[in-house]
Formats: C-alpha cells, structure tokens, sequence
C-alpha cells in the first residue's frame, strides 16, 4: 500500500473518529481530541541546534525545551540547504529545490526564484484560510519569487526580536477576530549577525580578553585574519562570538516565551497548530568557514523542527526528517489530504507526512553558490543512519559517522577503499543525481562532480 492510500485510511479514520481516543493520523502523530483549525509557522533564523538545550544540556533556551517537550520533537530534523533563499521554498511547499526546479542562489538574492512561484501557502488560502507573514529577514523585501505576495496582510523589515513578537501578537489577534480558519507564519531574525543582542544579555562580557575583530560589525568574515592570529587571539575572538550568539539565544528564547503566553491568555492557541522550526545553523570556523552557506555540515545543517496543538499527544520522533515532511505532516493534521489532486496546480509535495517515508531514503541538503569566494561553488551532502558523505564541490569528499562523532570533527573518507563499500557508493550516487540538476540548472559547472569516487 503506497503513502498516498495510507494517509487517505488516515484521514477518514480522523473523519469517522471525531472526539474521541487516541487515533493516529501517521506513525509519528496521533491526535487525543479534534484537530486543530489554524496553523501557525514559527520559524527563528540562523539557530544551531547544539544550542538548543534539549540536545546540548545547555540554559539557552529554557522554553523552546519546554516547547518541544509539550509537543511532537523532531530530534533528527535536515535542512534542504544552509540558507534561507533555498529552506523557505522547500518547507512551504514540502519539496526540495530539484523537485522544484530551482535552488536559492547566493548572490543572486531574490533573482534565482521566479516571481510567478507558486508558494504552498495557496494550499491554505484556496480553502478559505485568511493569512498573515510576519518577517524579520531582509533577503524577503527583495520580493524572493513572490513570497510576501502569497500572503493576505504582511509586516515585514528589519525587526529585532521583540517588535516581530508585538508585530505578531496583534496579527494573530486579527487573524482569529475575522472568523475564518488562518495561516500565520512568523519568522524571528535573532540570532543571526550582527550579534547585538540587548545589553540585559551579555552578562560576563566585560571579563573577556579583548577581541581582535570587531564581533558586531555584522557579517562574520574574518576568514583571512584568522590564519594571520595567535592561538591567544583566536580564542579570545570565539569566546566574544560564542558569548553573544548564546546571549542571541536566550533574548529570542525570552520573546517566543512572550508571544506564546499572550496568545494563550487570548485563547488563539486552543485550536491552533503550531510548526516549529529554523532554515539552518550556523558555523563559527568548525569546517573551513563562517556564518552560515558555507558548507553543508552538521552545524549548518542539523536544525530545530517540533509540532505544538493542544490535541496533539506529546513525543519524540528520532526517526530521519527533512524539512520537506513539515508541510504534508502539517496538512494531514489539519486533515487536509496533502496529495490531494484537486491541488494539482500546485508545485507537488515530495516530502513525507512524519513517520512514513521509506526507511532507506537518502537525505540531501544542497548549497548553490554564485560567488564562491574559494568555498564551494555546490556542495551537497548525502545521508543515511549513521554515514554522511559530503562533497565540497571543488574535489573534495568526506565521509562520517554520525553516530560515533556527532560533530563531524573526523573524516573517514579513504580514496583507496571507501568506494568499495555499497553504502558509500550509494550516498555518492545519490550526490551525482543531485549535482547533475544543478549543472542542468546553470548552478554547477559541467564536469563539477566527478562521475566516480
């Protein structure tokens, strides 16, 4: 039986269920109640997952654990790429870049998307839903194929965190007074640089050893002076870094808290679906780069993804997911069919409703550069269970185990033998496909991934 006749059996079971026991609607969901009405997409920017407490034991994020904890945790969540031009399309229309016929692509912000993309927003708003995008990434305003223009009402700029919360409390308001069923997604630009949080939050800053650069300035581009410093000098410039994007951290921790505890005091939130996530992490130096659309290493690519409803039976689902399976899981949710063929206008969703995707799907983050800078110009990581396999796109290849080394710190690729086991081979075969779009596309050179290992 294919994903679509299992969803189908799944929704007509939540149909003839109504309020009742517990029923799943997939093997990762299973609803105590009526399922939600409204859907919230709250997205935060630029979020390493090893910051988020629930996986680092760390204090950053006190409510964002008590969050993922009350609702369905995602612990094994991919990004389709490692910036935000190519995560947005991927999770609202619950398809990668190639199933889309597109990649986001650095320095062509905005242009690389056709403004006559069909966002999966439609998906809502052609059932009556009322929406609203709140947004605090600049990249937005250049018009990135269309996506504020698939939104009824839209505030959007440059916001520090705490205006996207009062932004958001009274759309959210406005939104659930108007009497339809709605769609708000929410995007919080903190943490991402300049690394300025409230001065309430950088307590211990002063007791630092000066930085060599200046950590605030913005873009953390400082790749040519840090071959130039001591050992002293570049530890003094991390310890501002990792002091400020902790301290980031906790400040948007603090107004999600915000937001969450009005819209409950209001009531929007009894029957509301709420999407968690973030587009991608960030790396401070780990593997050749900074910031983030670097590469695709795990501290680019591991991210934040949880479902919140009041009907939603809490978990955790440790099981593979990209961000492609959040819009068809959401959907199924709602009940809404998310291969329903009277969408059949829409791009069509690939991703997987949680808990039904094959169990030896291979998950691809990819990265379209233009200007490369000396960094890879596409690169592309391919993962099953524990191996990952990377290619840089300029030659190099590298293999881990993330099971043994969650951090990615030691590569095990071997020229000499790695080629000759199956998983590998599988993994590069899987990179090859990817690549071949993206050289179809004008994205890579002809000849960019070599044809073996």
């Amino acid at each position: 039986m294919g994903r679509r006749s299992l969803l189908c059996l799944s929704l007509a079971h939540l149909l003839l269920a109504g309020c009742g026991p517990e029923r799943s609607i997939a093997p990762g969901i299973t609803l105590n109640g009526p399922a939600p009405t409204n859907v919230l997409f709250l997205s935060v920017d630029t979020l390493r997952h090893d910051v988020i407490g629930r996986y680092s034991g760390g204090e950053e994020s006190p409510f964002l654990d008590s969050l993922l904890a009350s609702g369905v945790a995602l612990d094994d969540l991919t990004a389709c790429s490692t910036w935000t031009g190519s995560t947005f399309p991927c999770l609202f229309n619950g398809a990668s870049g190639s199933d889309l016929g597109l990649h986001g692509q650095l320095g062509d912000i905005g242009g690389s998307i056709p403004d006559d993309f069909r966002w999966g927003i439609r998906r809502f708003t052609a059932r009556g839903y009322a929406s609203g995008l709140v947004n605090a990434n600049h990249i937005f305003n250049t018009g990135l194929g269309g996506f504020e223009a698939s939104f009824h009402d839209v505030v959007s700029g440059t916001m520090e965190a705490s205006s996207v919360t009062d932004a958001a409390l009274v759309m959210a308001e406005d939104l659930d007074q108007a009497g339809a069923p709605w769609l708000l997604a929410v995007h919080y630009f903190d943490p991402h640089t300049p690394l300025t949080p409230p001065q309430s939050y950088l307590g211990g800053l002063e007791d630092l050893a000066p930085s060599p650069a200046d950590v605030t300035a913005g873009w953390l581009d400082y790749s040519g002076e840090w071959e130039g410093w001591s050992q002293d000098l570049r530890d003094a410039f991390l310890a501002e870094v990792w002091l400020r994007y902790r301290a980031e951290v906790r400040y948007f921790d603090d107004q999600v808290q915000r937001l969450w505890e009005e819209l409950d005091a209001l009531g929007i939130l009894d029957d509301t679906l709420v999407v968690l996530w973030a587009d991608h992490g960030e790396q401070f130096g780990e593997h050749r780069g900074w910031n983030h659309a670097q590469t695709v290493h795990v501290e680019e690519r591991a991210v934040l993804g949880g479902l919140w409803a009041r009907t939603l039976v809490p978990g955790a689902w440790t099981g593979p997911t990209t961000q492609t399976d959040l819009l068809p899981t959401a959907l199924a949710i709602l009940g809404i069919d998310p291969y329903d063929e009277a969408d059949s206008s829409e791009p069509e969703i690939t991703g997987f409703v949680l808990g039904e995707a094959p169990a030896d799907r291979i998950r691809l983050t990819t990265l379209a550069k233009e200007n490369a800078n000396d960094l890879p110009s596409a690169a592309i990581s391919a993962e099953r269970g524990s191996r990952v396999l990377i290619y840089d796109g300029v030659g190099n290849v590298e293999l881990y185990d993330r099971a043994a080394d969650p951090r990615e710190a030691t590569d095990l690729f071997d020229a000499a033998t790695s080629g000759a086991d199956p998983e590998v081979q599988a993994l590069w075969q899987a990179i090859r496909a990817e690549g071949q779009t993206l050289i179809d596309a004008g994205l890579a050179r002809p000849g960019q991934v070599p044809p073996g290992l």
